[in-house]
């Protein structure tokens, strides 16, 4: 696998992040925007709640056979106000998770790059085997003290390499000469 290819898809994968990353800040930014008016919200509608409790208690003084009236509007008020107050600690938990979608591509990225290096560091370690074959030198032989010798797969996939391409640039090179015919 040429390291171009592997480079290519690992590029359109960052891209790919890269655009995901973005959108994930931009979601964190807006879930803390409403998070603020959520708070805001949140204690108008208590106040509200509260006097609306105390101006039907009143009512309720005056006409006491209301009082199944007042229990259902004052229950729906208390959830209305329970349901508002929790929803700030609901987009603090979803901006943790976007947080955490970050850290993932983060993380992810970083393993992007070292694929993309482990690739480039392969491809160039192939292309060194290329030329000492090419130069007349056995990579397989023992090196001086202290250097390794190749891996023998290395050499094979370069030999192969070498020997693919040399095989193409001969047809290449029949199909670009003129077929000669004896007409006599």
């Amino acid at each position: 696998m040429k390291s171009s290819f592997v480079n290519e898809k690992i590029t359109l994968i960052q891209e790919k992040y890269d655009q995901s990353e973005s959108n994930a800040r931009k979601a964190i930014e807006d879930l803390e925007s409403a998070q603020v008016q959520l708070v805001l919200l949140s204690r108008n509608v208590d106040e509200f709640v509260g006097q609306v409790s105390q101006h039907a208690a009143s009512l309720l003084e005056n006409q006491p056979d209301t009082s199944d009236a007042f229990n259902v509007v004052n229950g729906a008020l208390g959830q209305l106000a329970k349901f508002i107050s929790d929803q700030p600690t609901v987009l603090q938990f979803e901006v943790a998770k976007m947080q955490l979608v970050i850290e993932l591509l983060q993380d992810f990225n970083v393993s992007c790059n070292d694929l993309k290096n482990q690739v480039n560091n392969r491809e160039s370690r192939l292309d060194e085997i290329k030329e000492q074959i090419e130069a007349g030198n056995d990579p397989t032989k023992r090196k001086k003290a202290g250097k390794r010798v190749e891996k023998i797969r290395d050499v094979r996939i370069a030999q192969a390499e070498l020997d693919s391409a040399q095989i193409s640039t001969k047809k290449s090179k029949k199909k670009s000469s003129p077929k000669q015919s004896d007409k006599s």
